[in-house]
């Protein structure tokens, strides 16, 4: 396939996304789910006296990270921001994969339908382990795919990047 069809498919991808995450950001209330995000958050953002990057539930060195970030922009959430990348940059490599397996139009339907139905629950109901789920899934699908259908080495590098 050529070079140019490939990266029309990304930025399909990265379009047909960022519309659903738009709709979901303007038109619904988001909530985390449990007290536990709530909780990580907070540790992450000092609210308990001091910085820490030991997130009960999540890798100590993603905990640092948020910390970082935190500690050089303080005014933004950082754990819920971080996480909203990661489930979308999921959906993005979810997509990616559809369409190119199933083609244009089944591939922009099939992620349509997978982001009316998980992507409210992803990006509205924000858990944590929902986000390290779709964030499994997404790489799990993308190392699959760079092994087993990309076209060239360049894809393949690309794809397993992504996937790690």
């Amino acid at each position: 396939m050529h070079k140019s069809e490939k990266k029309l498919d990304l930025a399909l991808s990265f379009v047909i996304n960022t519309i659903f995450l738009l709709i979901y950001l303007l038109c619904f209330e988001l909530i985390q789910e449990s007290n536990d995000d709530l909780a990580m958050s907070f540790l992450a953002e000092g609210v308990y006296g001091e910085y820490t990057g030991y997130l009960v539930f999540e890798n100590v060195l993603w905990g640092k990270f948020i910390v970082l970030l935190n500690q050089l922009m303080p005014f933004v959430k950082w754990y819920n921001v971080l996480h909203y990348v990661v489930i979308f940059l999921a959906f993005v490599m979810l997509t990616y994969v559809f369409v190119r397996k199933q083609g244009r139009k089944m591939g922009l339907i099939v992620s349509a339908v997978m982001l009316v139905f998980c992507g409210y629950e992803t990006y509205v109901m924000f858990q944590f382990s929902r986000v390290t789920a779709i964030g499994t899934i997404a790489s799990i699908v993308m190392l699959y795919y760079a092994l087993e259908a990309a076209d060239d080495k360049r894809e393949k590098k690309y794809c397993i990047a992504m996937g790690v």
